[in-house]
């Protein structure tokens, strides 16, 4: 999914889609698609819109990289889910992933788990801390006697790692054109009883939202050969677009 507007990036990505912005010399989407190809993906779809052009152009039908790449435009904003609607009748699970989304992805043991549990639907996760921006009061039962008081403390939740395995006929079920957002794909699949799956991703995770974060990007890449692929086309090598160590600081959207 690279059809994104990238708002909080701000300037950053005012003329340049989020997964083309770049990282140690060529786009994050770049980086995950060799990735993927590393791991024996022969073809794949991504869905644009913002600046749709500029994706289209860098990756044309993708021969160069060695995949074979279709695209999905979106005339008017889908949210996060509504591009399945555009795709061609599926007859194998589809791997869907964030365009801006640092990670290690184990797609042979995903898809397996994903067979494996009769899953609709496969949610990939990590575990990370979130900074709570008040002090939270621990209380005893009806008394409300005070045990502790933690001062923002950080918090360890399950977040969405924005990586998917959706089976074809969840595919086939979302409407041609219509809003829908990963959320309430996962939430109308619970209420009808159909299985969603957690798969915990290994390794580090990042998302690209913001200006700090994109800079992380750049030193993750570097750390961590397993998140990206072969080197890169050294005719794409060339393309424009802002890099961590060039990018201004913005406002975040």
């Amino acid at each position: 999914m690279a059809g994104g507007l990238g708002t909080r990036l701000g300037e950053l990505t005012s003329t340049t889609p989020k997964p083309m912005l770049r990282l140690d010399g060529k786009p994050i989407l770049q980086h995950l698609l060799e990735q993927l190809r590393d791991q024996g993906v022969r073809h794949a779809y991504l869905g644009v819109r913002h600046l749709s052009h500029t994706v289209m152009d860098h990756f044309g039908d993708g021969r160069w990289l060695g995949l074979d790449l279709d695209y999905v435009v979106e005339d008017e904003p889908l949210d996060t889910a509504g591009a399945l609607g555009l795709l061609p009748a599926l007859s194998a699970p589809l791997l869907v992933v964030n365009g801006d989304v640092l990670a290690s992805i184990p797609c042979t043991r995903l898809l397996r788990v994903h067979r494996e549990r009769h899953a609709a639907l496969t949610v990939c996760h990590v575990e990370r801390p979130v900074p709570v921006p008040f002090g939270v009061l621990h209380c005893t039962g009806a008394d409300g006697e005070v045990v502790s008081l933690e001062e923002k403390p950080s918090l360890p939740l399950t977040v969405v790692a924005g990586v998917y395995v959706i089976s074809p006929e969840v595919v086939r079920s979302v409407p041609a054109g219509r809003r829908l957002s990963m959320p309430d794909l996962v939430t109308a699949l619970l209420r009808d009883r159909e299985r969603v799956v957690g798969f915990a991703l290994p390794g580090p995770w990042l998302d690209i939202g913001t200006p700090e974060s994109y800079r992380q990007a750049a030193e993750l890449v570097r750390g961590h050969p397993g998140m990206t692929g072969g080197p890169a086309d050294p005719a794409a090598g060339d393309r424009g677009g802002p890099t961590p160590a060039s990018a201004p600081r913005s406002r975040a959207g």
